[in-house]
């Protein structure tokens, strides 16, 4: 019996699909109590596979931003920064 071709993935799918996973998860549960083992099931791939494209769940976090902020309208963006523009470094509100 011929040994079976091994199943390539695809590089760009899976990435998406680590993604689409990992925002859900951070937006249900916020960043603390998402687990790289429920955005792994919720992508159909492993742990080990999501640590071959993201170095921590940091990145993985800082994409999914990223991703999100990239789709969204620029003054949308710029709304819901002005309140941390405007606080000063200890989270007191600066000048105006």
């Amino acid at each position: 019996m011929p040994n079976p071709i091994p199943r390539r993935r695809d590089a760009v799918v899976t990435r998406d699909a680590i993604l689409l996973s990992a925002r859900k998860a951070f937006a249900q549960a916020g960043y603390d109590a998402a687990g790289l083992s429920e955005i792994a099931a919720g992508a159909g791939v492993t742990v080990m596979l999501i640590n071959r494209y993201f170095d921590s769940k940091e990145q993985l976090f800082t994409e999914v931003i990223a991703k999100t902020l990239a789709k969204t309208d620029p003054q949308v963006v710029i709304d819901l920064l002005k309140p941390l523009l405007h606080q000063g470094g200890d989270g007191a509100p600066g000048p105006t």
